[in-house]
């Protein structure tokens, strides 16, 4: 009997990893002939007092960097929207997902993707009409030292962010939220998923730099500057950050060569 459980078990894992992978996929990039509407949406991830104070001190201005960010990306591509991209904040919410377990064993990592699945199911916003969802997670940094790792959820154009209460106007934060925002309309990382150096050359802002070291600039995919071949730094603002030709390809900006 305990073989026949664990057959079965076994075959409900496959056969929910099969469904996933059949309802689960991500949609082509946008044809950018309209700006897609992203909604930050707050929450008050550790239930702290911190964190209520902040979310209800927070606007759609704190996020605006990133709007104004793409749109200045879009121009060198001479994209034919001035804005590609619009920012809206949404109501609080009461509960939301997290980021997926880390480095969580296949049957967490299968039961964060159920969860995901369902949450977007059952979400709606009439009044905002989303195209892009981004959660944001506010913490107590006292009681939180480290973050969990974002992640966008690309099938369902979702972000899921981690925020500390006070550090709106550290732009740093908001570089790693545009990064994960284009994920979710198909760029793809350009930087090693072990040591997050960035893959030279298209994880780099001036591939083709004489000397090549020190970078300038991060490729926002990457995101971070090399300042020697074996050391780097996040980008602290978007006057630090760029897109390549690699991610503008990737979400339908550049068709060139």
């Amino acid at each position: 009997m305990p073989r026949k459980i664990r057959i079965a078990t076994l075959l409900c894992i496959l056969a929910a990893v099969i469904w996933l992978a059949v309802i689960d996929r991500s949609p082509p990039p946008p044809d950018w002939n309209q700006p897609l509407k992203i909604v930050i949406y707050p929450h008050n991830a550790d239930d702290s007092d911190s964190a209520e104070r902040h979310i209800a001190e927070q606007t759609a201005e704190d996020f605006q960097p990133i709007v104004e960010f793409f749109s200045e990306q879009a121009a060198r591509y001479d994209l034919p929207i001035a804005r590609p991209f619009e920012l809206a904040m949404g109501s609080p919410l009461k509960s939301a997902p997290v980021s997926p377990p880390w480095p969580g064993t296949l049957l967490e990592r299968l039961r964060w993707g159920i969860s995901i699945h369902w949450w977007k199911l059952s979400f709606r916003d009439r009044d905002n009409n989303p195209d892009i969802v981004v959660i944001a997670h506010h913490y107590d940094p006292d009681n939180h030292p480290s973050m969990p790792c974002p992640v966008a959820v690309d099938e369902y154009r979702l972000v899921i962010a981690n925020m500390v209460t006070g550090n709106t106007d550290c732009q740093g934060g908001l570089v790693v939220i545009a990064h994960e925002i284009l994920h979710t309309v198909g760029a793809t990382d350009l930087h090693d998923p072990h040591t997050l150096i960035p893959r030279h050359p298209e994880g780099y802002a001036e591939p083709g730099r004489k000397p090549r070291y020190p970078q300038t600039q991060a490729e926002l995919m990457a995101p971070r500057i090399p300042l020697s071949p074996y050391s780097e730094r996040e980008a602290r603002s978007f006057e630090e950050v760029t897109i390549g030709q690699r991610t503008a390809r990737e979400i339908g900006w550049f068709h060139g060569p």
